[in-house]
């Protein structure tokens, strides 16, 4: 999908959904192909209703310190992490410096690169990969300490094709906390096709630090067509 015919989409979803939505694009001149859908999710209840069996990786049982997190700690749950620079993984307990509380979703820790377990700041690289043993139709994650700059979130298929996107930043719609990076927010989808990767955008150089938790992945609960609460962005690739 062109990016014109996702930002036209985000608009109209807040008031069109299911097969309204396709007609209204076919009208703007989206081309839409048969069978791929996905569906994104800013609100956590809302993701929670339309899936089950989740996995979640919270983090919380580590030790926090500089480089505590291997990326390997997670793999018998299906998790593998990887830091795409090869920077340090750090594991914070939140309440400290620019770790903040509200950066958690669940406490006490958060992971990240460019904050330390001191709450210290390093303008470093926050590039991620979430990276599914089991291939999943549900997956998502909580980003913290959103702003000054933003952050990029990707979901991909087995081949690194795009599923869903989204740059979030701190007045981003589903944002829990201030706009001065103590806050949180969840970015979620769930798709007919298959999400292998979980990829954060965050360079370094843009003085902004960002914080990961409560990593998680499963199965859909509700039929594709049928998922409508809230702000749900019915996105047809």
């Amino acid at each position: 999908m062109t990016m014109v015919c996702r930002r036209s989409l985000q608009k109209i979803m807040k008031t069109v959904t299911g097969y309204a939505a396709v007609s209204v694009l076919m009208f703007i001149g989206c081309v839409i192909p048969a069978g791929a859908q996905t569906t994104e999710y800013f609100g956590y209840p809302q993701f929670e209703a339309a899936t089950q069996s989740l996995t979640i990786v919270d983090f919380d049982e580590l030790t926090a310190g500089n480089g505590a997190l291997a990326g390997s700690e997670f793999a018998g749950l299906g998790l593998t992490i990887v830091q795409r620079d090869a920077e340090a993984m750090n594991v914070i307990a939140v309440g400290v410096g620019y770790a903040f509380v509200e950066n958690a979703n669940s406490q006490p820790n958060v992971i990240s690169t460019s904050i330390g377990m001191d709450g210290g700041y390093g303008d470093l690289s926050d590039n991620y990969d979430f990276i599914l043993s089991d291939p999943s139709p549900a997956a998502g994650i909580w980003i913290g300490n959103v702003e000054p700059g933003t952050t990029v979130v990707q979901f991909l298929d087995s081949q690194e094709a795009v599923i869903a996107e989204e740059e979030l930043a701190g007045g981003h719609e589903g944002i829990i906390g201030a706009s001065d990076g103590q806050n949180r927010i969840f970015y979620g989808v769930t798709s007919d096709q298959q999400i292998a990767t979980i990829r954060t955008v965050e360079g370094p150089g843009d003085s902004d630090g960002v914080t990961y938790d409560d990593v998680q992945f499963g199965s859909t609960l509700v039929p594709m067509t049928t998922a409508s609460w809230g702000r749900i962005k019915e996105l047809f690739r």
